[in-house]
């Protein structure tokens, strides 16, 4: 698949539509805002909804920063400074983004929530794992491919519950494996 320049226009719309994501973030309410859950809570106790929402709520944010900034991220840009520039960012954004995705997975697993997952979550995580294995491979950094790999392991154990219950999950849990080469 080719990746062609991204025009002014469409720098510009990226842009517009990221800073309608801040503002939208920005004007969330605090109990909206991620945190990660210091302690496992009581699975009786109706806080523990509170936490599940809050995280698939930023889960899907963070999985839109990455959808949206994707693109730019990939795109070869010569002559541009601007662009380039642009793609730079972008890039930085779909990195933070996908390690936020792998946190919220990591601590959906620690408080034995990712079975409770809605489907959207699989949209999520296949494109953070595909990044990560991507970044992974392209390290050369013996600590860096250490936490990129346990960012994987802790996406690929969501997308393993979420395989249980969605057919989705399923056809994602394969297509991750053969990128890891284990198909």
């Amino acid at each position: 698949m080719l990746l062609y320049p991204k025009t002014h226009r469409e720098i510009e719309t990226v842009e517009r539509l990221d800073r309608q994501l801040r503002f939208w973030e920005d004007s969330l309410p605090d109990i909206c805002t991620y945190r990660s859950p210091v302690e496992l809570p009581d699975p009786r106790d109706p806080r523990v909804y509170v936490v599940l929402h809050r995280i698939i709520l930023n889960l899907v944010h963070q999985a839109a920063i990455s959808t949206l900034h994707r693109p730019n991220a990939k795109a070869t840009i010569r002559g541009n400074p601007a662009a380039a520039s642009s793609s730079q960012l972008s890039s930085l954004k779909v990195i933070h983004a996908t390690h936020s995705i792998a946190h919220m997975a990591a601590d959906l697993g620690r408080l034995r929530l990712d079975g409770y997952l809605p489907s959207a979550a699989v949209t999520a995580l296949i494109p953070a794992i595909l990044t990560l294995i991507t970044k992974w491979k392209e390290s050369n950094s013996d600590q860096a491919r250490q936490e990129l790999m346990r960012n994987i392991v802790d996406c690929r154990l969501a997308l393993e519950k979420l395989r249980q219950v969605y057919s989705g999950g399923e056809y994602g849990a394969h297509m991750i494996r053969v990128a890891l080469g284990y198909e």
